[in-house]
């Protein structure tokens, strides 16, 4: 329901660096992300990195009480999350993304991106936690560049459109932005991954 243009991507993410900045997030610090599949992932992902914060993908499906001790381990600095989903929840300090209505950082300024470092932490997921508790994983911006730049069995340009189905708390689905990010493909995220959801999406021009 909603659509963003490469530039309004660039100019909300540099707005949210601005906020990100006001909360105190500093190079290394960790940003949460709790939503469903949402265009607001974008300008996230890209304002997160342009704060050298590790993005940390929280799992909206966990009860409350798991939910909160995942976010205890990483702490994050702020959690950005859609609105329904961080009413449920004490995340310590967040931003509240409404399902209406501009982003919450669209009177910010635009910020100035800080110099990268290639061992800047940029993402970070946890383990499923099959053999105990969930661990959080830190991936550098150099590993996260190079699984995307190398060469794989899809050739990406400008002009192609992917659905992104996979939750942007896993693996999967923010590899699949960072696709879109790095090629400039069309991106479509969809929450409805019942078998009638997908097949709307895949019919919707």
């Amino acid at each position: 329901d909603r659509a963003l243009t490469w530039a309004q991507v660039d100019d909300s993410a540099d707005r949210l660096l601005t906020m990100l900045l006001e909360h105190g997030v500093r190079p290394g610090d960790r940003v949460g992300w709790l939503g469903s599949n949402d265009p607001a992932f974008l300008p996230v992902v890209v304002a997160a990195r342009r704060a050298r914060a590790a993005l940390v993908g929280l799992n909206w499906r966990l009860a409350p009480a798991e939910l909160e001790r995942q976010a205890a381990v990483v702490a994050p600095a702020v959690t950005i999350g859609l609105e329904s989903m961080l009413s449920e929840v004490e995340l310590g300090p967040v931003i509240a993304v409404p399902a209406d209505g501009p982003a919450p950082w669209a009177d910010r300024p635009r910020g100035e991106a800080l110099e990268p470092l290639p061992d800047d932490p940029t993402i970070m997921f946890f383990t499923s936690g099959s053999t105990g508790e969930p661990k959080a994983v830190r991936i550098s911006r150099r590993s996260i560049d190079l699984a995307v730049s190398e060469s794989t069995a899809f050739t990406f340009t400008a002009g192609d459109r992917i659905l992104v189905v996979p939750p942007q708390f896993h693996l999967a689905g923010a590899t699949w932005c960072q696709y879109g990010l790095l090629y400039g493909v069309t991106q479509y995220y969809t929450a409805d991954t019942s078998p009638a959801g997908l097949v709307r999406a895949l019919a919707e021009p």
